[in-house]
């Protein structure tokens, strides 16, 4: 294990080889790496943080030294160590923090990085509320151009509402959905790419005898 704390060790997210454990004392302040002056002496407790080089390449990147990964502390180098391997409860919230940003960059359109410098400045964004949306979207009436299958190139360019047909031969069944260049978002908040949902069939408003809500 000693040999492991001194050297950097593969991040979970990206694979690298970028993550080192950091000597910090009890309010989290940082005072170097693993043997550090402080580390044999400490004067205000000890305790160890994983950080990440790379600002930018990562979410779990930190930005500078003193900066630590989900801002946890640990009391023992080999407990930050641990941290890292899975299954355990942090691991499982580093990989849930990976997904939201993959979601935040489709629909928000920013980068990763751009997104950490928005929180570090202390900018939020709240969850979306699609309900009202959904509800105006189904009392639309009927618009004027020919309400023809999608195609992908227009759905990539669409960032307005669009009705999905479940049965298109049988009726028409279905339900609104938000279409913004190229991504679908259902009402129950699911995100998906038109090219992995090529059986999908979409149009600018129900067709005729369309009842909504039904798959």
């Amino acid at each position: 294990m000693s040999e492991q704390l001194s050297r950097k060790m593969e991040c979970p997210i990206c694979k690298k080889k970028a993550v080192f454990v950091g000597v910090h004392d009890d309010e989290g302040n940082y005072h170097g790496l693993m043997g550090c002056e402080y580390e044999n002496a400490p004067w205000s407790g000890l305790s160890y943080a994983l950080h990440h080089e790379g600002w930018g390449d990562c979410p779990l990147c930190t930005d500078d030294a003193e900066s630590t990964m989900g801002g946890m502390l640990f009391d023992t180098a080999e407990e930050s160590i641990s941290a890292l391997s899975p299954p355990n409860e942090w691991v499982n919230r580093v990989r849930e923090l990976d997904e939201l940003y993959t979601k935040l960059q489709i629909i928000t359109g920013f980068t990763v990085e751009q997104l950490l410098e928005m929180f570090a400045a202390g900018y939020t964004l709240e969850k979306p509320d699609y309900s009202k949306s959904f509800e105006e979207m189904a009392s639309l009436a009927e618009t004027t151009p020919p309400n023809e299958p999608l195609t992908l190139e227009e759905l990539r360019e669409m960032d307005e509402p669009v009705w999905v047909a479940c049965k298109p031969i049988e009726g028409g069944n279905g339900y609104w959905c938000l279409c913004q260049h190229g991504h679908i978002i259902t009402p129950a908040g699911s995100i998906y790419d038109v090219k992995e949902i090529p059986h999908w069939v979409f149009y600018h408003r129900p067709l005729e005898g369309a009842e909504d809500g039904n798959v």
